[in-house]
């Protein structure tokens, strides 16, 4: 055994260890110290570590079906292992169809469109006393409100609401009356669940009046 082949020899009172072959590579001939290095290797050495970082890979696919479970959990920050696991994602896949099949499509969202409906159905209408009028029926649709404003110069007066459900048969929504302020004014935000809606003045003052009645509502 040469000295250029031998890296600890007995010519230094060690024990042989290793030899360098012609190829210079290195030959562990120690048993024990072979043994030693075939188990879990720990660097605690952080350029080591983060030189070992830089170059990590992962080939094997059993730890890539491994390891695929944590993909959907997992966030790396560090670009060098986030590129190494990038194999990862082919082995990813989404088992629910509705959800793969929403996550595979382009999402969107869009504001409703919201309809502003206004309508003047009573405009400066002369009502004699003891007479009645009243609007034409409405179609709420599916509008949950309703705004009722205008003037009516029956300051002891009120103006009633019907509601129906088919337009034909109407009842009074006992709930709900529009009163007159001391101008002769009158607002009022109205919530119905019925689809059709009537509003009615009877004048019992004993003289003519004149309404003026405006409606409004969003749907």
């Amino acid at each position: 055994m040469s000295g250029l082949s031998q890296i600890v020899g007995s010519t230094l009172g060690v024990a042989h260890i290793a030899n360098v072959n012609a190829s210079g590579k290195l030959s562990v001939v120690d048993s024990a110290v072979a043994t030693a290095l075939s188990g879990t290797l720990a660097v605690s050495d952080t350029n080591v570590v983060s030189a070992l970082e830089a170059q990590l890979s992962v080939s094997d696919s059993d730890v890539l079906t491994a390891l695929a479970p944590l993909a959907s959990t997992l966030a790396v920050a560090d670009s060098a292992v986030a590129t190494a696991l990038a194999p990862l994602s082919s082995t990813l896949a989404v088992a629910d169809s509705a959800v793969a099949s929403a996550l595979a499509g382009t999402l969107s969202v869009s504001a409703p469109t919201i309809t502003t409906t206004s309508a003047i159905p009573k405009s400066a209408v002369n009502v004699l006393s003891g007479g009645t009028e009243s609007t034409t029926a409405l179609d709420l649709s599916d509008a949950k409100k309703i705004a009722v404003f205008g003037n009516l110069n029956d300051t002891t007066g009120s103006i009633k609401i019907e509601v129906s459900r088919d337009n034909v048969n109407y009842f009074e929504n006992q709930e709900a009356s529009i009163f007159i302020n001391a101008s002769g004014d009158f607002y009022k935000t109205i919530e119905l669940e019925a689809r059709y809606v009537i509003f009615k003045y009877t004048n019992g003052s004993g003289s003519t009046k004149v309404l003026t009645l405006n409606t409004s509502y969003k749907k």
